[in-house]
């Protein structure tokens, strides 16, 4: 029981444009949250505006422990949490801080997506990969 009250970090998959209120509503009730932001430079009439929009859409970082899932399921504006395999997707402590580092030195990013391939498989040595094989 003692491993169901370590927190980790989880994706809250929020409905559509909820991010800020997802936010608000962590925060009010002091769970740990981590929505990482981009500058975008809007025309709202006439004139040019700069807004914080979430890099990850509809996606918020949340570091509870499994026995709190429930309490982010209860928010009305999020939909669930990640899964992956039937379980909630856990990420590492230092994944979140080399994305916030990451994200500190490099203020212009944006996300592509890229298609991908099912034939070929990508074989690497201690996380990044050295060689790729046709299947």
């Amino acid at each position: 029981m003692e491993m169901f009250n370590i927190p980790n970090w989880y994706i809250a998959y929020t409905r559509p444009q909820q991010e800020k209120k997802v936010i608000a509503r962590f925060s009010q009730r002091k769970i740990e949250h981590y929505c990482p932001m981009k500058k975008v430079k809007t025309q709202y009439n006439g004139r040019e505006k700069t807004m914080s929009v979430p890099l990850f859409t509809s996606c918020v970082f949340v570091h509870v422990a499994p026995v709190e899932h429930h309490r982010i399921k209860k928010i009305w504006e999020v939909i669930n949490l990640v899964h992956w395999l039937d379980k909630p997707v856990a990420i590492e402590n230092a994944e979140i801080e080399m994305l916030r580092n990451f994200l500190n030195l490099h203020t212009d990013v944006t996300l592509e997506k890229i298609p991908v391939s099912n034939t070929r498989v990508l074989r690497g040595k201690h996380g990044s990969f050295r060689s790729e094989e046709p299947v």
